[in-house]
């Protein structure tokens, strides 16, 4: 629960997926990205593992792929049954790519009503079961959450930085303290 790279846009009503081109320079050999569906594009996908880290996304509504294999039962998390089957994607470039989509049958929907989760990973299955980067993704710390935590904690959000810059530079102080 650390924030350790920032990337700022003084645009207060940019969505982030327009910011996911300056996030992939951080991105580092060995790192295992966890993230939302607002991050789940194929480029930022194919970003990541062109630099050789790995990641566990939730799939996007938007983001289609063709469903390869059978969807296999893997066991169960805290949260739910989770499955596992490959998706089939193509890159930008016309190349096909080949992901593991978890599923997490929930015991109880989203608050917007989800029954099952969708989650992409590149992780090979050496190094993470189903069941361990499903679990993980559930543990991930959201940007939202940390906005919510910021906010509420530390009252970071002054009124009177009225000036982008001043507000981003507000903001960067509670993230540090």
């Amino acid at each position: 629960m650390l924030a350790t790279e920032v990337v700022l846009c003084e645009d207060g009503h940019a969505q982030e997926r327009s910011l996911l081109g300056q996030v992939l320079p951080g991105v580092e050999p060995d790192e295992l990205w966890i993230a939302e569906r607002n991050f789940c594009t194929v480029d930022f996908l194919r970003g990541i593992a062109t630099r050789g880290g790995c990641f566990v996304v939730r799939q996007h509504g938007q983001l289609k792929g063709t469903l390869v294999g059978a969807r296999q039962y893997k066991g169960t998390i805290d949260t739910g049954k989770v499955y596992e089957q490959q998706i089939g994607l193509v890159t930008a470039q016309g190349d096909p790519w080949l992901l593991r989509r978890i599923t997490v049958a929930l015991e109880k929907p989203t608050r917007d009503g989800d029954t099952e989760i969708h989650l992409l990973s590149n992780v090979p299955m050496r190094k993470g079961s189903a069941q361990t980067l499903a679990a993980s993704y559930g543990k991930r710390w959201t940007l939202e959450t940390m906005f919510q935590e910021l906010t509420e904690t530390l009252t970071w959000e002054v009124n009177a930085l009225g000036y982008p810059k001043a507000a981003l530079f507000g903001f960067c102080l509670a993230l540090m303290a």
